[in-house]
């Protein structure tokens, strides 16, 4: 894997990817219904009629605040409709990987990338767990890094959730006909769900800065794409297969 930080080791889960569509080739531009200094792009395509694409825009501005443009604007989906937890099978046994060496260089940069978790909220210090999991590192095409875990072990250990996941070829095959698309993602979608109190403890990882904990779903871990997928049916259940289809944290309007 190219993205991986040398000495470091490859990702134990794939990464997300973000991936541009263009419908029968349709050329893709950009339009910012933010300011010069703080910018908001939308992606249209080419071929809308200029009507239209005036009275799109126009939407986003009229219901600007249901977008999210930055952590601070996700508060994240409230426990009482939809908490992660873990269920760890009888009789696993924690596990606490060995420490692995990083560069003085590159803990710095995990320094700066665990200090916007602790801003946002997404993680919290924690002095003790019998489950300890390393860190994984991959560059940024900025020559940032992401910080991602080796969830390895926990994920061993945990149950399989069964929800199901909707056929993707039944899903295409339902859009077709329709004159227009719109193709939406969930920003940092499973951030959004919390993982149960009782049960962060469970997910934590050792930095050159302290060992921390998860307080909502982190990518690589079992079974948070199933918990997203019951959220997801939950909150549009009145509209799936008529205007709208749901993958996960893709939101596909037809």
């Amino acid at each position: 894997m190219e993205d991986k930080i040398e000495g470091l080791g490859e990702l134990p889960f794939p990464m997300p990817l973000e991936i541009e569509v263009t419908w029968l080739n349709e050329e893709i531009e950009e339009v910012n219904i933010g300011s010069q200094e703080t910018p908001h792009l939308l992606k249209m395509g080419k071929l809308l009629e200029e009507p239209l694409q005036q009275e799109l825009i126009q939407s986003f501005h009229d219901y600007f605040e249901l977008c999210a443009w930055s952590y601070k604007d996700m508060p994240g989906l409230d426990e009482d409709f939809i908490v992660h937890n873990l269920i760890i099978e009888k009789g696993a046994i924690p596990m606490k990987q060995k420490p692995r060496k990083i560069p003085f260089e590159v803990s710095l940069l995990v320094k700066k990338e665990i200090e916007k978790l602790l801003e946002v909220g997404f993680i919290r210090p924690i002095d003790y767990s019998n489950w300890m999991a390393n860190i994984v590192l991959v560059k940024k095409p900025t020559s940032e890094i992401k910080v991602c875990t080796n969830f390895r072990d926990l994920n061993k250990a945990c149950s399989k959730d069964d929800f199901p996941l909707p056929n993707i070829d039944m899903i295409i095959d339902n859009l077709a006909g329709y004159e227009m698309l719109s193709f939406m993602d969930g920003f940092l979608g499973y951030n959004q769900i919390k993982i149960k109190e009782n049960d962060q403890y469970k997910i934590t990882f050792k930095t050159p800065w302290g060992n921390f904990c998860y307080k909502v779903m982190p990518f690589g871990l079992k079974n948070v794409g199933a918990t997203y997928q019951r959220a997801m049916i939950a909150m549009f259940h009145d509209f799936i297969h008529k205007k709208v289809e749901v993958y996960v944290d893709d939101i596909m309007i037809k």
